[in-house]
């Protein structure tokens, strides 16, 4: 079950660590990813041979559980795209490390903010960007920055670097309904923030593929009126002095980490600094050398940290009191952690907990080091001894592991030998792939019969899963768009919001299907805006299962369908499927 070369109990190191993940991620991704699709062909056959359309629903619910073990293999890049502002070709910026490019990077954040703005991506090709005052994107007015995307070629080779004052801000963002990915911000251990979320409320923000590195806080959240519902995916927070993330306010809430990987900082994820408050979940994360913690909150909401792993870290959770609680006072913080793999840590005592709970831990390992021969390994404990933890199938390396003042249950729970717990890397995803596909371009505003006759040339390079890029625009579609039997293609547009974002919008007859999938085929529909107008199905796949990938959003469905959003799951994914025993659906 354990794998380790080594075969020794000493504490690794990171040499080890980044040999063991390079010789691991291509065959634990394979083995992941044929598993998944085994698995989901049992959970869909019978749905799709006649039982009833709780087979189907309850298949929906097995899917999403198997994506939380490897993202989907479909999740690759697209781009650069025509209707793209590119910050060197048009705003002047030179990439050499050495030019102050500040002003070009502005000039193109300027273009994609306002509410009317006709292009809402900037493209930041491979090179490094010399910056030497913040970036600017603010929010005055409503529908200002909805949609924006700021999109570098790829992490390895595009970033974003910091010659400005210490303690300086690289970026003072505002948008909402956006997305930043495949860049590094590097604050070159002179910058504060990476990322400063300002005063307006925010949501349904993500980054993906993103690297931070050397600065005190990758991402500071909640200035003011808080930023919920976002995603970080796939993300690399390297020596944050202080916090790789940091949610700081009560309506901070829904922050989603997956996926992702913080190596040598104070505090991977937090929500202890400014005060505290809000909520977040970190799931199938690494966490490398922390300094106080992996994990640690202050104000209580509800958490959830499952299947993280944890090498070398003083400590891997820690709930503290906030300041202004008083002795009499004492608050529940409801934690689930679940199947995380803690190795070596610094402290005996890796999980510290000051709040009420209740608290369940579930087939966590824990592999204490060398010198701990007794617990306490977990601690819970307040001032008024109310505290409730549950811990059921944990496995321990020393005796006595719980100290906890309050009601505490307990099964299944193993104590082993430190050698018989072997250190198993996590398998993480790399970056996805950009291919290059073939790209072919709706003219915007086109109807549905000038779409059509774009996804029929398109459809002719199937097997090498071609492009159809909608520009931003409003498309009138007054009638069923096709996808042939046998494609393989990538629908994809720049922007689900705005006043130019690629909105699909249904004039046709009721009861009619936008998109129309015939099987057997594969499509995948990406930042789309697909509005029923409360009279028609969003995506008809007769006897398939369909999956939107991307910042998609599809409103105002007519009766027939199931559309199940997922925003905390890697990709902001939403699966659509057709209620097998319904009429509307046939």
């Amino acid at each position: 079950m354990f794998h380790d070369p080594s075969h020794r109990s000493q504490p690794i190191t990171m040499q080890e660590i980044k040999l063991q993940q390079q010789m691991t991620s291509h065959e634990g991704s394979e083995n992941a990813v044929m598993n998944k699709v085994a698995a989901l062909w049992r959970c869909l056959k019978p749905a799709l041979f006649g039982r009833t359309g709780m087979a189907l629903v309850a298949c929906l619910i097995s899917a999403s559980a198997l994506m939380a073990q490897m993202p989907d293999l479909d999740d690759e890049f697209v781009g650069p795209l025509a209707s793209w502002v590119n910050v060197r070709t048009e705003c002047g910026a030179v990439g050499d490390g050495k030019a102050d490019d500040t002003a070009a990077l502005q000039k193109g954040l300027d273009i994609i903010n306002p509410a009317n703005a006709e292009r809402k991506v900037l493209y930041i090709p491979a090179g490094a960007y010399r910056i030497t005052k913040t970036l600017n994107v603010p929010r005055t007015e409503h529908a200002q920055t909805i949609g924006m995307g700021i999109i570098g070629e790829d992490p390895a080779t595009t970033s974003i670097v910091w010659d400005g004052p210490q303690d300086g801000r690289m970026f003072y963002y505002c948008p909402w309904y956006a997305r930043m990915i495949r860049l590094t911000l590097d604050g070159r251990g002179k910058a504060k923030d990476a990322i400063f979320h300002g005063l307006p409320f925010a949501t349904v923000l993500g980054y993906t593929d993103m690297v931070f590195k050397d600065l005190q806080f990758g991402i500071e959240t909640g200035e003011r009126d808080g930023i919920a519902e976002c995603l970080v995916l796939r993300c690399r927070f390297i020596r944050c002095a202080k916090a790789g993330i940091d949610i700081q306010n009560f309506n901070t809430l829904d922050w989603w980490v997956w996926y992702s990987v913080f190596e040598d900082c104070h505090i991977g994820v937090s929500s202890g600094y400014n005060g505290g408050g809000g909520h977040f979940h970190v799931y199938e994360s690494l966490f490398q050398n922390s300094t106080e913690a992996d994990i640690t909150i202050m104000h209580t909401s509800y958490f959830g940290f499952r299947h993280n792993t944890s090498i070398n870290s003083k400590a891997f959770f820690v709930a503290k009191r906030a300041n202004n609680w008083t002795d009499k006072e004492n608050y529940g913080g409801e934690t689930t952690t679940q199947g995380n793999r803690i190795y070596d840590p610094i402290d005996a005592t890796p999980i510290r907990i000051a709040n009420a709970g209740n608290i369940l831990l579930m087939d966590n390992i824990i592999r204490s080091r060398a010198d701990a021969k007794s617990g306490p390994v977990i601690h819970q404990a307040t001032p008024t001894a109310e505290a409730d933890m549950v811990s059921i199938g944990n496995t321990f390396t020393v005796t006595n592991p719980f100290d906890v003042k309050g009601r505490l249950t307990t099964q299944d729970e193993k104590m082993v030998s430190r050698s018989d717990i072997k250190t198993e890397f996590p398998a993480l995803p790399r970056t996805s792939p950009n291919f290059h596909r073939q790209v072919f371009e709706i003219p915007s505003g086109a109807n549905a019969e000038a779409i059509q006759q774009v996804i029929d040339a398109a459809a002719k390079l199937s097997g090498k899963r071609p492009v159809v890029h909608f520009p931003p625009g409003e498309y009138a579609i007054g009638k069923t768009l096709e996808i042939p039997a046998g494609t393989d293609m990538l629908l994809v547009g720049d922007s689900i919001m705005g006043e130019h974002g690629n909105n699909l919008n249904w004039t046709g007859l009721d009861q009619q299907p936008m998109l129309l999938a015939h099987g057997p085929s594969r499509a995948i529909f990406r930042e789309l805006y697909v509005n029923c107008a409360r009279k028609a199905v969003g995506v008809r796949a007769p006897r398939w299962f369909v999956t939107v990938w991307g910042q998609a959003a599809v409103t105002a469905l007519k009766s027939g369908m199931v559309a199940a959003s997922c925003s905390g799951m890697p990709g902001m994914k939403v699966g659509i499927a057709p209620v097998l025993d319904c009429p509307a659906a046939r």
